[in-house]
C-alpha cells in the first residue's frame, strides 16, 4: 500500500494568497512558480491553516445549556420584549425599558412563578397574531353558527373588532396587516383599568360564558315581527346592494319576483336573502327582521345545495358569505363559505370565457357570469384586508374578460357612470390589494421606505385614473354617491394599513419621535395625514342608513386609532398633539351620530372614548387642560406639494397628486434619499425632475 508524502498533501490543500486571488492552480512552492512568472514572489504568502473545531456530544451539550441560562436571564430582565425588539435598543433605552413599571409587574410574576404573566402588554407578534405560539394547540375560534335574537357585531364574540378586550381568548389568524392591528396595539398599551372600568369589558384572565352559549329567542322575547312589505324590501336591496354587487340581471329578477311562479328551493333560498338584505337597508339596526329571513333561507339551501350546480345557490351564497354573516360578526363562517363558492364557481366553469365568439344573444349572459366572477374576487380581497389573510387564489391569473360598462336602458357600452362602473373600477383596485397583502405578509419586517413608497404611488395612479365621477365632490347620480364614497374610505384605509408599520412599532418598542429615521418619519406623517383625511371624508361623507353606517364605523375605527395611538405614544414630545385630539374628538362625535345606524357603533363609541378618556387623566397628557375644541367642517386636508414637475401622462396634475403631501412637517429631513421606482420613472432631487429609467 503506498501512502503519499505530506509534503503533496500540503501543497495539495492550501494555496498561496496571490494564487487564490487569481484562481489558478498553485505548485505549494515558496514562492511558488505563478507568482514567479507574474514577478511578484512577495506576494507568494501562506496562510496557517486554522484547528478544526470537533463537535462532540459534550460541546453541543455545553453550548445549549449555556443558550438556555441566557434566555432564562432575557426572561428575567425582559419578560415582555422579543431578542429581536432588544437588538436595535441604545443602552439608555434598555435601562428605561429595565425600569418601566409593566416590565417591573411581569418580572415579579414571573419570579413568584406565576406562569401567566401580564397580558395587557404583548410583543409584536403576540400583538399582530392573535394565537398564543406557546399554545398552538388551542389555535381556534367558535362563532355560533345559528344567529338569534339581536347580537350584534359589537357582543363578546368580537374578535375581529376586538372590542370585547377579551385578549385572552384564543381567535382565529388575524395577521399584522389585518384592519385591527391598530386596535389591538393600542389596547396593549392603554392603562389596565380600562378593562375593568367599562361595562361588559373584562380583565384578560377572567372567565366567561363562551361563545357558543347561544341566548334563546324565546326566552328574550326577541321574535322579530315580520313585514310582509317584501316588495320595499327588493326595492331597497336594489338600491343599496345592487350597487356594490351587480350579480342578477335586474329585469329577469324583478320579472320573477313579479310572476311568483318559481317554488324551487335554490331561487326561495335566494329571495329571503334578497329579502334579509333589504331588510338591514330598511331598518335602524336594533331590527332583527333581517334575521327571520336568513333563517328562513337556510331551510332552502344548506351543505346539501352545494352538491347541486344551480346559479341561484351560488349567488345566495355570495350574499351570505359577502355580507350577510360579516355584518352579524361570523367572518371566519364567511371566509369558508367563500372558499367553498370558488370551488362552485369553477365547477360552473365562471372561471373561464365561456367558448365560441360572443353573439348578440348569448352577451348578456356572458356579461352576468362575468360580474359574477369578478364579484367574488372583490369580496374575497376585501375579505383578506380585513382578517390579513393572502386571498383564496391568484384569481387574476384565468382568463375572464373585465365586464364592460354597459347602460341598461340602451344596451351599450357608455363612459357615463352605470350600474357596473364600481365593480369595474374595484377589479383594478383588488389587483393593488393583492400585492400590498403579499408583501405585508411574507415580510417579517417593516417594508423597506421605497418599497412602501411605490406601492402607495400605485394606489395613488389607481385612484387619480379613475373616471371622474367616480371621485367626490364630482357630480353622480344619486344612487352612485354611498358606493363612490365607501370605495374612497376602502382606499385610504389601505394606504394607512401600507404606513402604520412605524406607528406600530414606535407604540410597542416606546420610542420617541427623536428615535425614527427620516424615512420613518415620513411614513408616520403620511400615516397620520391619511387617517385625517379619512376622518374628515367620513365625516362629510356617510349617509343615515345602515349600509352607509356600517362600513362608515368599520372605517373611522381604523383611521381615529391612528390619531389615538399617536397621542399615547408621541403626545408629550410634539406640538401635532392638538390636532390629533381633535381628530379623536371628531370621530367620536361621528360615532355618537352613527348609533342608530351602525351596528357596532355604539360599542365602537364606548371603546374609543374610553380610551381617550384614559389619556386624557395623564399628568402630562396634551389634552388634560380641556381646552381643545372640535372643529367641525374642518379641511380634509392641508396640501403642501412641492413644485418639480412630473410626466402628466403617469401622474397628472401634483397638485392632484396626494403621495407627497405634508412632507414639509417635518422641516429637517434629508429629502436627497428619497425616491422611488415606479413603472420605470424616478425622483432625481438633483435635476429636480422625473427621469426615465
Amino acid at each position: 500500500m503506498s501512502t503519499t508524502p505530506r509534503s503533496q498533501i500540503d501543497k495539495a490543500k492550501n494555496a498561496c494568497v496571490e494564487c487564490k486571488r487569481r484562481k489558478i492552480r498553485c505548485n505549494g512552492q515558496q514562492p511558488c512558480s505563478a507568482c514567479h512568472w507574474y514577478k511578484h514572489p512577495e506576494r507568494c504568502l501562506y496562510k496557517a491553516p486554522q484547528a478544526r473545531l470537533r463537535l462532540s456530544r459534550r460541546s453541543l451539550d455545553a453550548v445549549r445549556q449555556r443558550l438556555d441560562e441566557s434566555l432564562d436571564v432575557h426572561k428575567r430582565l425582559f419578560p415582555l420584549s422579543t431578542l429581536d425588539d432588544l437588538i436595535p435598543l441604545s443602552r439608555e433605552k434598555l435601562l428605561d425599558l429595565l425600569n418601566s413599571p409593566q416590565n417591573h409587574q411581569a418580572a415579579g410574576s414571573i419570579t413568584n412563578n406565576d406562569p401567566s404573566p401580564s397580558s395587557l402588554t404583548y410583543s409584536t407578534s403576540e400583538i399582530y397574531e392573535s394565537p398564543q405560539k406557546e399554545h398552538l394547540e388551542a389555535v381556534t375560534y367558535a362563532e355560533p353558527v345559528n344567529i338569534v335574537g339581536n347580537r350584534v357585531v359589537a357582543d363578546e364574540d368580537n374578535e375581529v373588532h376586538a372590542l370585547s378586550l377579551r385578549l385572552e381568548r384564543p381567535s382565529s389568524h388575524l395577521s399584522a396587516s389585518s384592519a385591527m392591528a391598530g386596535l389591538r396595539v393600542l389596547l396593549s398599551i392603554a392603562p389596565e383599568s380600562l378593562f375593568m372600568s367599562q361595562r361588559g369589558m373584562r380583565r384578560p384572565g377572567v372567565s366567561t360564558v363562551g361563545p357558543s352559549s347561544e341566548p334563546n329567542d324565546s326566552k328574550r322575547g326577541l321574535i322579530p315581527s315580520v313585514s310582509r312589505d317584501t316588495q320595499s324590501l327588493v326595492e331597497a336591496y336594489f338600491a343599496r346592494i345592487h350597487p356594490l354587487t351587480p350579480i342578477f340581471d335586474e329585469k329577469v329578477f324583478r320579472a320573477t319576483v313579479a310572476a311568483n311562479s318559481r317554488t324551487d328551493a335554490p331561487w326561495l333560498g335566494l329571495l329571503n336573502m334578497v329579502y334579509a338584505l333589504g331588510a338591514i337597508a330598511c331598518y335602524p339596526c336594533d331590527s332583527v327582521e333581517d334575521i327571520y329571513y336568513y333563517n328562513k333561507a337556510k331551510t332552502y339551501i344548506g351543505i346539501e345545495s352545494f352538491g347541486s350546480g344551480q346559479m341561484e345557490t351560488l349567488q345566495a351564497f355570495t350574499l351570505i358569505s359577502g355580507y350577510y354573516l360579516h355584518y352579524r360578526n361570523r367572518p371566519n363562517m364567511a371566509s369558508a363559505i367563500m372558499g367553498a363558492i370558488f370551488r362552485m364557481a369553477y365547477a360552473l366553469d365562471l372561471h373561464k370565457e365561456l367558448p365560441g365568439p360572443e353573439t348578440s344573444q348569448d352577451r348578456q349572459q356572458r356579461e352576468l357570469r362575468r360580474r359574477i366572477w369578478w364579484t367574488l374576487v372583490v369580496l374575497d380581497t376585501a375579505e383578506a384586508t380585513t382578517l390579513g389573510r393572502v386571498p383564496l387564489m391568484d384569481a387574476f391569473s384565468f382568463k375572464v374578460n373585465v365586464p364592460k360598462n354597459i347602460d341598461d336602458s340602451t344596451g351599450e357600452v357608455t363612459n357615463n357612470p352605470t350600474i357596473y362602473s364600481k365593480l369595474i373600477a374595484d377589479i383594478d383596485f383588488s389587483k393593488e390589494v393583492i400585492r400590498i397583502q403579499e408583501r405585508l405578509i411574507s415580510s417579517q419586517q417593516q417594508l423597506e421606505f421605497t418599497e412602501t413608497l411605490t406601492l402607495d404611488a400605485q394606489l395613488v395612479y389607481w385612484f387619480q385614473n379613475l373616471p371622474p365621477y367616480m371621485k367626490s365632490p364630482e357630480p353622480c347620480p344619486e344612487w352612485l354617491v354611498q358606493p363612490r364614497a365607501g370605495s374612497n374610505w376602502k382606499y385610504l384605509s389601505l394606504r394607512i394599513i401600507l404606513h402604520r408599520p412605524v406607528l406600530l412599532e414606535a407604540a410597542l418598542r416606546r420610542l420617541s419621535l427623536d428615535d425614527l429615521t427620516a424615512d420613518q418619519r415620513i411614513c408616520l406623517s403620511k400615516c397620520q395625514s391619511l387617517a385625517r383625511t379619512c376622518i374628515d371624508n367620513i365625516g362629510a361623507e356617510w349617509r343615515q342608513n345602515q349600509y352607509s353606517g356600517w362600513p362608515g364605523g368599520w372605517f373611522l375605527l381604523q383611521a381615529c386609532v391612528i390619531p389615538l395611538l399617536s397621542l399615547y405614544t408621541f403626545g408629550e414630545e410634539t406640538e401635532q398633539a392638538v390636532g390629533w385630539n381633535q381628530q379623536v374628538q371628531k370621530a367620536i362625535h361621528i360615532f355618537e351620530e352613527m348609533i342608530p345606524w351602525g351596528i357596532a357603533a355604539r360599542r365602537t363609541y364606548e371603546l374609543i372614548s374610553a380610551l381617550y378618556s384614559k389619556y386624557r387623566e395623564r399628568p402630562n397628557s396634551s389634552a388634560a387642560d380641556n381646552t381643545i375644541v372640535l372643529q367641525q367642517g374642518s379641511s380634509a386636508i392641508d396640501d403642501q406639494s412641492f413644485d418639480q414637475q412630473q410626466p402628466q401622462q403617469i401622474l397628472g396634475n401634483l397638485d392632484e397628486w396626494p403621495l407627497w403631501e405634508e412632507f414639509s412637517t417635518y422641516p429637517d429631513l434629508d429629502l436627497l434619499d428619497i425616491g422611488a421606482d415606479w413603472k420605470g420613472w424616478d425622483f432625481a432631487m438633483e435635476t429636480e425632475g422625473w427621469n426615465q429609467n
